[in-house]
């Protein structure tokens, strides 16, 4: 099974969704997600505002407030393949890409890598977790970026770093 869905449910920020399924393919071919993923996978990744993730999060993390990606895991434990849901906040990544001196769009891809990557077993709740996990991101979003133009993710708005 290779299902992928891919929603823009933000009320006013545009996204090109077809660039953005080529883009989440992409990263389900490299490793160390591509391990996981060829036994197959079945995703849904919305794009949300911040009210709306902030929904997401109370209701299914008792966490207050929006937050950037949350990744909500459906997969048997042991089964093999990624199953789940990853959400993210484009009102969160377009505020937080200056802290991390990217464009808008690299900060959509990096959170939703963040969340592939939960989906296929990383965790980052120690400071080690965490460096290990970034550096995968960032080398993910390097080999993306080098494939493809990330500025068109947004269409219709410039993305200054």
């Amino acid at each position: 099974m290779r299902e992928l869905t891919v929603e823009n449910r933000h009320p006013v920020r545009k996204l090109n969704l077809a660039l953005l399924r080529r883009l989440c393919r992409r990263l389900l071919d490299l490793e160390p997600l591509a391990s996981r993923a060829r036994r197959g996978y079945a995703l849904y990744a919305a794009f949300l505002d911040a009210p709306a993730i902030a929904e997401i999060n109370r209701s299914c993390l008792r966490h207050e407030g929006p937050t950037d990606v949350i990744a909500l895991d459906y997969a048997p434990e042991g089964g093999g393949w990624l199953g789940g849901e990853i959400f993210v906040c484009l009102d969160v990544a377009a505020e937080q890409a200056p802290r991390y001196g990217a464009s808008y769009p690299e900060e959509i891809v990096r959170c939703l890598s963040h969340g592939l990557l939960h989906l296929a077993g990383w965790d980052d709740q120690t400071p080690e977790q965490a460096r290990r996990m970034e550096a995968v991101q960032e080398r993910l979003l390097s080999e993306l970026r080098s494939r493809f133009n990330l500025e068109k993710l947004v269409p219709g708005e410039a993305s200054e770093r």
